[in-house]
Order: structure tokens, then sequence, then C-alpha cells
């Protein structure tokens, strides 16, 4: 998240979130100043606006649209975290710029598939492999940065998925980032 101003989410995510992220203390966990005070855009059938949760946003009607609306703003990435359906959907109307996929070594046996069956092939570059997180001094995980070459050269969205936005100076942020599971 640290090249992220914005966060895009569905339901499931928004409310799981809106219920843990606001009781944390910006001065014990770091990551909750930037959860808290991020602008977050949620996309969303079942929710009626406002929303509770501060700087939070329903996207409501022509979905894809209004996702164009928000890359063509100026600023940084716009981050989804989780969120599978959306990012899936997105992927399929040609939004999303990279996929930042955090990998495990870990059989889970069963859970969602990020990516389910489709009739159309998509080619993904491979533009950055990082090895990045120790847990438990057994686990070790890869960060995989992947883009499409038609989406990547139209410009900034990214699961822990990217959404790129006209750019403008980036700074760093002092937040970590969720992982989302591929």
């Amino acid at each position: 998240m640290a090249t992220s101003d914005a966060m895009l989410m569905g339901r499931t995510t928004y409310e799981e979130w809106a219920d843990y992220w606001p009781k944390q203390d910006p001065k014990e966990n770091q990551v909750a100043g930037f959860m808290n005070g991020a602008p977050k855009f949620v996309v969303s059938t079942a929710l009626e606006g406002p929303l509770g949760w501060q700087n939070s946003t329903l996207i409501e009607g022509d979905v894809p649209e209004e996702i164009d609306k928000l890359k063509r703003q100026k600023g940084r990435d716009i981050t989804i975290s989780g969120s599978g359906s959306l990012v899936r959907s997105l992927i399929g109307d040609g939004l999303i710029n990279e996929l930042r996929l955090m990998v495990y070594p870990v059989i889970l046996g069963s859970g969602k598939r990020l990516f389910e069956q489709t009739a159309e092939r998509k080619a993904l570059e491979l533009v950055e492999s990082i090895f990045a997180v120790k847990h438990n001094a057994r686990s070790f995980g890869t960060l995989h940065t992947l883009a499409q070459d038609a989406v990547r050269s139209k410009g900034p969205i990214s699961l822990h998925t990217a959404l790129k936005r006209s750019p403008r100076a980036l700074s760093t942020s002092p937040t970590g980032s969720p992982t989302t599971e591929a």
C-alpha cells in the first residue's frame, strides 16, 4: 500500500474491515492510520449509503464507468486487497493494471480461486518477484507483480491489486500492506 493513496473494496471486505480497523490505535498499529484515513471506495449492491467508516464512499450505478473515472483522477495507485469477485470483474473489464500476489508455501486444500475458468486467455508479464515474507521463522513468501501489456500501457489500478491513476508526486507511506492469497 506504500504506492497507494486510496482503497477499492467489495462489500464483504468493507464489512470486515469497517468492524476491525476503526478500533485499532494508530500509535500501536501504524497500518491503522492509513486504513482509517485513506479514501475508501466500496462496490456493493447490498449496502446503502452513507457508509459508517470514515472516508468511505459507496460506488453505485455503472461500476466500470465509475472505476474508470476514479482512475482518471490525479493521485497515486488505488489498491484492492481481497475482494476476489470484484477483482475478477475488473480484470474482465480491463481495468486492473497490476496484480501483486503474495504466495506462501502452504497448501490449503480448498478455498476460493482468484482466477476462475474463463473463455479468454490473458497473458501476464512478470514485472517483479521479491522474496518478501518470513513468518514464525519457518514460512516464507514471495511477492509477484504481474501486468497485462495492453492494460499497463493505458496507465495506472493495483490486487492487492492496483488501479493506477494519473501521476502526481509520489511519497512513501509508513504503512505495511495486507496480503491476498492467490
